[in-house]
Parts: C-alpha cells; sequence; structure tokens
C-alpha cells in the first residue's frame, strides 16, 4: 500500500498539461494556422481558369465562321495558348497542394502526437488514482470493520426478536381482521335481506355493499435469511470489549405496544 502511495504523483498530469498548452500555444499563432499566400494563390488559378474558358469559348465561336484550312491555323496559337495555361494551372495547383500537405505533416502531424502522449499521459495518471482510490477505500473499511461488526451483531438479534414478535402480532391482527370483516358483513347481509323484501328498498340505494378482505390470509415472512448468531455471543463481545459495551445494545421490538390501537 505504501510502496503504490509513494509511485503515486502528479508526474504523468504536469506532463499532459505541458502537452496540452504546447499545442494550444501553436494552434493559436496565426503563422500556423494559415498557410502564407495561399488565398492569392488561388485566386491565380482561380483567374487562370477563367482565362482558359474564355479562350475556349472564342475559339468555338471562331471556329464557326472559317473554313477547315484557315481553322487549323486558327487554333494553333490558341491551343498553345491553352496548353501553356493549363501546364501553368496544374503547376499551381500541385504547388498549393504540396504546400497544404507539407503543413498538415509538420505542425498538424505533430500536435496530434502530443495531444496523443497527452492522452496517454492522462490514462495512466487516472488508472493510477483510481487503483490508490480503492486502496484507500479498502483501508477505510478495514478501519470501520470493528465498528461495523459490533453495530450488526445486536442488529441481527434485534432483528431475529422482531421477526418472531410481529408473526405473532400480525398472525393475531389478522384473525381480528378477518372475524371483524365476517361479522360486519354477516350484520349487512342480514339486514339486506329484510331491505330487499320491502318497497322502502328503493329509498336506499347502496345499502348492499360489503367489505372485502383486505389482509392477507397468511403472515408476511421477513428476515428469513439472516446469520445464526446467539445472545450468548453478545455476552462474550461485551466482556472482550467494554468500551464498546454502548454500542452491543440490543433494542426491543415493543410491537405490541406500538400498535396497541390495533
Amino acid at each position: 500500500m505504501l510502496d503504490h502511495l509513494e509511485k503515486t504523483d502528479d508526474t504523468d498530469l504536469i506532463e499532459a498539461t505541458s502537452f496540452f498548452t504546447i499545442v494550444q500555444g501553436v494552434s493559436t499563432k496565426a503563422q500556423y494556422r494559415e498557410i502564407g499566400g495561399i488565398d492569392k494563390r488561388l485566386t491565380t488559378l482561380r483567374s487562370k481558369f477563367q482565362h482558359l474558358e474564355g479562350i475556349l469559348a472564342q475559339t468555338a465561336h471562331k471556329t464557326l465562321q472559317i473554313g477547315k484550312k484557315q481553322r487549323l491555323n486558327e487554333l494553333k496559337q490558341p491551343l498553345k495558348h491553352i496548353y501553356d495555361f493549363a501546364i501553368s494551372f496544374i503547376d499551381s495547383k500541385e504547388e498549393v497542394v504540396k504546400n497544404i500537405s507539407q503543413r498538415f505533416s509538420t505542425w498538424v502531424r505533430q500536435a496530434y502526437e502530443r495531444l496523443d502522449r497527452a492522452n496517454k499521459k492522462l490514462v495512466v495518471f487516472e488508472e493510477k488514482y483510481s487503483g490508490l482510490r480503492q486502496r484507500l477505500d479498502l483501508v477505510r473499511q478495514i478501519k470501520e470493520a470493528p465498528n461495523i461488526y459490533m453495530l450488526a451483531v445486536p442488529e441481527v438479534i434485534r432483528r431475529e426478536e422482531l421477526r418472531k414478535e410481529f408473526s405473532g402480532w400480525i398472525t393475531t391482527h389478522i384473525d381480528k381482521c378477518s372475524a371483524f370483516i365476517a361479522e360486519e358483513n354477516r350484520i349487512r347481509e342480514q339486514f339486506q335481506n329484510k331491505l330487499d323484501k320491502h318497497f322502502l328498498c328503493q329509498l336506499f340505494p347502496g345499502m348492499s355493499d360489503r367489505i372485502p378482505q383486505f389482509t392477507s390470509t397468511t403472515p408476511p415472512k421477513i428476515d428469513q435469511c439472516l446469520p445464526k448468531i446467539s445472545s450468548k455471543h453478545l455476552s462474550e463481545l461485551r466482556k472482550i470489549f467494554p468500551h464498546m459495551k454502548d454500542v452491543l445494545i440490543v433494542g426491543a421490538p415493543r410491537i405490541f405496544s406500538t400498535f396497541i390501537s390495533f
């Protein structure tokens, strides 16, 4: 545990922060964000492309007005002009692509590599501190174990006593409720039989209602899987740990006194 604690520091976090700071600083500089002369090169490309379109349009118009021989002679110069412009256009385009590719292969790639390294550092940092949190939580549980045990033993005994007392109370409660419902419904049925045979029954609607059986026919089962702990074990704990006698107390259930109104 101590070895793990000594090996856990914020070195990885500091290095990751350093990588992020470098990338952030580089990405905010105009010299890295913008490709020098790219707008001018694109404008030149568009201008050349429009010029080529104009030459082609003029050539197509002239071919309709001249003969075949003259047409060939007239086309030589425009075609050479078009060829030269096409080569220039391709060269300019390649230069633009080359500049963009070079930019991505330098600082963009470097930024990606730094971010990747920063991410790995953060992953290592997170794993280290996750392991540390688990170990510290284990230490906390070990520290609290005696107190939790001393609280659990009397709680188990209390629940066992409560289960027995509650079972007796709920059984009595069900029997009394069932007897009350049966008696009340018997009285109602006797009266209803008399009322049904008289014309005054029209003046007293709703008298045929019965009280439904709202209680369970069998008592519910609770605390069936408690560990087997005797009162003798509780007494032994009180002798061994007298300073914890205030914790080793079993509270009385008092089910009948709590529900005495029932």
